[in-house]
């Protein structure tokens, strides 16, 4: 048999280990400590010699830094015959998450007006543009450091009376006019509305030249309102390349015009459209 091993001998405490650990230890601590210094020596010394070597040169100015300027969105909406400013309950509900920044708002004051046979266009984009001047004046109280950027829907109607209000925008703000963005006209008849004999229930717009005495609203719409040669019919003067209502909507950045192909026998594609040159 083999002999009996002897029982290995325990280990010191950890106690009674520390006096032995401490010297290694500090030796390290010492050497850690020369190496983190070192770094720190070598920057001072380059600080020392760009101090010598900047002695006597003129120091550079600091540079201006960048503000970000504020800016504001606000796109305005137009009902067209008939509607009120619901009808673009979804719209705002729509771009509202798109652009969580942007302001939208559509015109209140234009409800009764914009009613069968009541305002004429003219009037309606005098008071459309009042009520866009006045949310204007409201948002540059509130926020005079904010740059705006407006923006201009209008469906049907609406779209010619978004084109009359900018003219009333520009002569009303003056210095102050505001940066014109995207001007988005939907079924606008640019040219007029006219239809077929063949179609019943629209045939009655080719008699609107009958109404003026009650309102200048139909005979506008279908340029009919022609007082001689002294004054142009109202959409023909929006349409004048030379005019003040062309210029206003020159000073759109976007200007987009969204009518349908075929299917609309009271707005065609051909009115619903303009000119590129002329816009």
């Amino acid at each position: 048999k083999p002999p009996p091993r002897s029982p290995p001998s325990p280990s010191p405490p950890l106690a009674s280990r520390l006096p032995s650990l401490m010297p290694p230890l500090a030796a390290a601590a010492s050497r850690g400590a020369g190496a983190a210094d070192a770094p720190r020596g070598a920057e001072k010394e380059a600080e020392e010699e760009g101090e010598e070597r900047e002695e006597g040169e003129e120091a550079m100015p600091p540079r201006p830094r960048k503000t970000c300027e504020a800016k504001q969105d606000i796109c305005f909406f137009a009902h067209g015959m008939g509607g009120t400013a619901r009808d673009w309950d979804l719209w705002v509900e729509i771009l509202a998450e798109r652009l969580p920044t942007w302001k939208f708002k559509p015109l209140d004051t234009l409800s009764y007006g914009c009613g069968f046979m009541k305002f004429g266009v003219d009037a309606l984009a005098s008071l459309a543009a009042s009520e866009i001047f006045c949310f204007i004046q409201e948002e540059q109280g509130k926020y005079p450091s904010k740059k705006l950027t407006l923006h201009f829907v209008g469906h049907s109607m609406g779209g010619l009376i978004m084109r009359g209000a900018l003219s009333h925008l520009v002569r009303m703000l003056e210095a102050d006019l505001p940066e014109f963005g995207h001007y988005l006209s939907l079924s606008t008849p640019h040219l007029g509305i006219r239809s077929s004999w063949l179609v019943p229930l629209h045939a009655w717009r080719n008699l609107c030249c009958f109404t003026g005495l009650l309102t200048r609203q139909l005979v506008q719409l279908s340029l009919a309102d022609c007082d001689g040669d002294a004054r142009l019919p109202y959409l023909v003067a929006l349409g004048d390349a030379k005019g003040s209502h062309m210029q206003a909507l020159k000073a759109c950045r976007v200007r987009t015009c969204v009518s349908l192909v075929s299917g609309d026998s009271l707005i065609p594609m051909a009115s619903g459209l303009m000119e590129p040159d002329l816009a």
